[in-house]
């Protein structure tokens, strides 16, 4: 029921994330470098999700596809609200 590597991963990926976020909204008077901490949060993002499920011995095509379409799309999404490079 409650399995606490699963917990583990959502913290790791909770803080990837807070840290990317984190790291635009510190250079986002720079937005060269507020793209960059997007594009990295983004590529360790899907690369540890990839990494865990190799892990766990349950990483299939579509997980992979998955992480890197969602990291792509943040990444998309980001550069639509700040209204292109």
């Amino acid at each position: 029921m409650f399995n606490r590597s699963h917990l583990l991963h959502h913290t790791i990926v909770l803080g990837i994330l807070l840290l990317g976020i984190g790291f635009a909204l510190l250079f986002s008077a720079d937005k060269n470098f507020a793209l960059i901490a997007i594009f990295a949060t983004g590529i360790i993002y899907a690369a540890y999700g990839i990494v865990h499920h190799h892990i766990e011995h349950d990483l299939t095509v579509k997980i992979v596809v998955e992480y890197v379409l969602v990291a792509l799309l943040v990444v998309a999404l980001f550069l639509f609200v700040r209204g292109g490079l």
